[in-house]
């Protein structure tokens, strides 16, 4: 069960992790935002250690998904045997990364055992959702006038992709945290299973409503203006995904609640459903009028210089998809040299061009998609 100093500690910590940037500590947005991360574990870490001599006794909860992240945790460690060996200037990097890994490994047998009471869960994730809200909104004004809600003041020109931070840093990674959070705004759009944020009056309901409403379509937004192509194969994914999902698995959940509200408050009930029908109708329309207004030239996407249809379509192109077969399949090439252990995680940026090189002299059709990729995401 969640401590009321826990539950407060992970108050604090959620939206400054996510909302923290200033122009004298933010050159990597993530270093400071990790900084806080780790001091917040630290002090959960001595605590909950101060609870365990006291009790004496030691409970968690895992999965074996839980055991399977555990083990990559361990591998990535291991791998930077091989990093040290060969280069061992890089090595700090290349442990920092495995251990910030390993660090998240922890935090997720952490919430999995303290989380067991709904309504802290719902309102941690409402938390979260507050803090997309005002990213969405600081990244619309990033992107349309070039200005900075937080420390940051200008960051750019209006209608640049690099001219969005938004409290993040980076493009890519503020449309994948607001695409990491629309399922979380579709699910109080839907929900109506309120009660965990005390919203038992319509006018409380009515809140929550507006608040998801305004943040699934603001972040939806936001992720088509980003033109991240990989947030938009996700939003496809998730097109499909959450209907399935909601009728197969919540919506029962949904018919139970609704039937245990019909005998308490059958008025309530009824006006819930009608609110969900609205906000429903409004997200789905608003959806359609970004996706019109970003493919034709309007105002939005300064009268056509960038359009979905047009991203999708670099998606497809021959250039594209050549370019991340070479940076795929060079890994190949380095993972030789160490087959048992791997190069070390994080090494990319220092052994993919070695990759690359020997890649192209074996299979020179690949030539024609040559890039540094020095700063490749996903680098396991």
């Amino acid at each position: 069960m969640l401590s009321t100093f826990e539950e407060f500690l992970l108050y604090v910590t959620i939206p400054l992790v996510a909302l923290f940037a200033h122009k004298e500590y933010t050159y990597e947005f993530s270093t400071p935002k990790y900084a806080i991360l780790c001091i917040a574990t630290l002090v959960l870490a001595v605590y909950l250690l101060f609870k365990l001599v006291k009790s004496k006794k030691l409970s968690f909860f895992a999965s074996p998904v839980h055991f399977a992240w555990l083990a990559f945790a361990f591998v990535a460690i291991a791998s930077t045997i091989n990093t040290y060996r060969d280069n061992p200037y890089f090595f700090r990097q290349s442990i920092d990364i495995a251990l910030y890994l390993l660090l998240n490994v922890v935090l997720a047998f952490y919430f999995s055992s303290r989380f067991n009471d709904k309504s802290k869960i719902i309102k941690m994730l409402f938390v979260f959702l507050l803090t997309g809200l005002f990213i969405a909104i600081n990244a619309i004004l990033n992107f349309y006038v070039g200005y900075d809600l937080s420390f940051l003041g200008k960051v750019g020109t209006p209608f640049e992709r690099g001219s969005i931070k938004a409290n993040i840093g980076n493009v890519i990674f503020v449309s994948n945290y607001l695409n990491m959070l629309l399922p979380v705004a579709l699910y109080f759009l839907l929900s109506l299973d309120v009660g965990a944020l005390s919203a038992k009056k319509f006018g409380s309901a009515l809140i929550v409503k507006i608040v998801a409403l305004a943040s699934a379509i603001l972040y939806f937004d936001v992720i088509v203006f980003s033109q991240t192509r990989s947030e938009y194969l996700a939003l496809v994914i998730e097109a499909i995904l959450i209907p399935i999902i909601y009728f197969f698995f919540i919506r029962k959940k949904e018919d139970t609640h609704a039937k245990e509200l019909e005998k308490k408050d059958p008025k309530f009930l009824k006006k819930l459903k009608s609110l969900r029908r609205i906000t429903l109708a409004i997200f789905a329309i608003m959806i359609i009028i970004i996706i019109v207004v970003y493919n034709v030239p309007t105002t939005f996407n300064n009268y056509g210089t960038f359009s979905m249809t047009q991203r999708f379509s670099a998606m497809s192109s021959v250039s594209s998809m050549d370019e991340r077969f070479l940076s795929w399949f060079s890994t190949i090439y380095i993972w030789k040299d160490h087959k048992i252990l791997g190069q070390g995680i994080g090494t990319y940026q220092v052994y993919g061009l070695y990759g690359i090189s020997d890649l192209v002299a074996d299979n020179p059709e690949y030539n024609y998609g040559w890039n540094n990729f020095k700063r490749a995401h996903n680098d396991y």
